[in-house]
């Protein structure tokens, strides 16, 4: 992923990559989370919305998923690395690191194996209603499993309706 020395480099990269809808869902969801409405989010904002859904997640591991995108290290989210939490780059990024087998589609396991790396607990069927959200089509493995390719994934971000804070943080 791209760093960026100044917000105004860091905003023309949003421009240049984003859709102006995808901009735009992304800022109300981002000013839905700003609880202080300070123009920032900070671990607790972003634990709160975690929160709401029923998640029990560890702030440490919040920390952590916001430095990958804190680009200037202060340990807060401007809009502009909020959004890029949503960058294509970044959810390939992503996909990847949740398909362990690498065959370019992710499972019911493998998206229960990032929670659980992540410290969050899930139950099974949450994942299920999950993967019913992410599927465009009935694809499924070898064996059976219903599995997620690559394209839906990032389709998925690329369409659903981000002003809903509980999907938006459900997916995240």
């Amino acid at each position: 992923m791209p760093t960026f020395k100044e917000e105004s480099e860091l905003e023309w990269y949003i421009k240049e990559k984003m859709s102006k809808e995808k901009r735009l869902r992304l800022e109300t969801t981002f000013d839905t989370l700003d609880v202080d409405q300070s123009g920032l989010l900070d671990v607790y904002e972003v634990h709160r919305g975690i929160d709401e859904l029923g998640i029990d997640a560890d702030f440490d591991e919040i920390k952590d998923m916001l430095r990958v995108v804190d680009q200037d290290g202060d340990g807060l989210l401007t809009k502009h690395e909020f959004m890029l939490l949503f960058d294509e780059t970044r959810l390939k990024q992503v996909f990847e690191s949740i398909d362990i087998d690498n065959n370019q589609y992710i499972d019911a396991n493998e998206i229960s194996k990032a929670f659980d790396e992540l410290g969050w607990e899930i139950e099974e069927d949450e994942i299920d209603d999950m993967i019913g959200e992410l599927k465009l089509n009935t694809e499924v493995s070898s064996d059976g499993k219903k599995i997620i390719s690559i394209e839906e994934f990032i389709s998925f971000f690329e369409h659903i309706p981000l002003v809903d804070i509980h999907k938006i943080l459900k997916y995240w």
